[in-house]
């Protein structure tokens, strides 16, 4: 009789056990599916990679650009420029532009502005609303150089990876 009594009870357990696994298998393929669609749905900001240039006037930078999406709605691009070693470039050796691009055509665009004082940096921010799709930001900066028709050098930030709306 003991043997009758404890069969029910493993077979009961096995059952209970195998729907328990199952579930945990269940519950990480929903986490682990959440965790991938986050990336696939570029709900992160995506930025470019970083690009060197320099050195001009003693200073040497890099610069990249940034797209996401804008706490008060829209899309935002923001561009930087920055010294490698930290130190701060004189007033005005620092110039940064951004545009925010949806599906490849340009959504909003700034011009060429520059440090107003001593500075390691600089960043320009535009923000724009142009409906649904895929965003990407691309940049340019300029480094004072002395020479040339405008005494800066150019470059342009590489393009980032796409956020979609």
């Amino acid at each position: 009789m003991n043997r009758q009594t404890q069969q029910p009870r493993r077979s009961s357990l096995r059952r209970r056990q195998s729907w328990l696994l199952a579930r945990w298998f269940s519950v990480m393929v929903v986490v682990l599916v959440n965790i991938v669609g986050v990336g696939a749905g570029s709900a992160l900001a995506a930025d470019g990679p970083r690009n060197y240039y320099g050195p001009y006037q003693g200073y040497s930078y890099a610069n990249y650009s940034q797209v996401d999406h804008y706490a008060g709605g829209g899309m935002y691009s923001e561009t930087f420029a920055l010294t490698t070693n930290g130190a701060n470039a004189p007033t005005s050796y620092i110039g940064v532009q951004t545009s925010l691009y949806k599906n490849g055509a340009l959504c909003v665009s700034n011009s060429m502005h520059y440090n107003s004082g001593p500075s390691n940096y600089e960043s320009t921010l535009v923000v724009r609303n142009c409906g649904s799709g895929n965003y990407q930001a691309r940049g340019s900066t300029a480094a004072y150089s002395g020479a040339g028709s405008t005494g800066y050098a150019n470059f342009y930030t590489s393009i980032t990876p796409i956020v979609t709306q």
